[in-house]
């Protein structure tokens, strides 16, 4: 399972952005996005309750990219600030796992929008 960054630790700020699109390779059915938190440890990433994150996820399947129908797969939200494990560690991380439709000639993206930003984060991939 190959961790990505597709997104280094900076600020992002309010706003719409898409991420991709990209090739998905045939055998690939599920897709893990994780986004750094807030922690003790690390005060400057994602600190402020008030800045949200909504990620969509779409899919699209054919041969040419201008004829594609992207199709919404999987969305998740979420909102800053130190977050509690039950054991009352810090979270580092939010994570959303989708289950991917099968296919060839697929495509990927994600669309991000930030209320209250700027937001310092960063956006990592697991592919299975």
């Amino acid at each position: 399972m190959p961790r990505t960054t597709i997104l280094p630790v900076d600020d992002y700020p309010t706003g719409e952005q898409t991420i991709g699109p990209t090739n998905l390779a045939n055998g690939i059915s599920i897709l893990s996005v994780g986004i750094a938190r807030c922690t003790a440890a690390d005060l400057t990433i994602w600190p402020d309750v008030a800045t949200t994150v909504n990620l969509m996820a779409e899919i699209a399947i054919g041969n040419n990219p201008q004829e594609f129908d992207w199709v919404f797969v999987s969305g998740a939200s979420a909102s800053g600030g130190i977050l509690k494990a039950r054991d009352g560690s810090d979270i580092p991380e939010s994570s959303w796992t989708v289950n991917l439709p099968s296919g060839n000639n697929r495509k990927l993206r994600v669309k991000s929008t930030i209320v209250n930003g700027p937001l310092r984060t960063s956006l990592t991939v697991i592919t299975e």
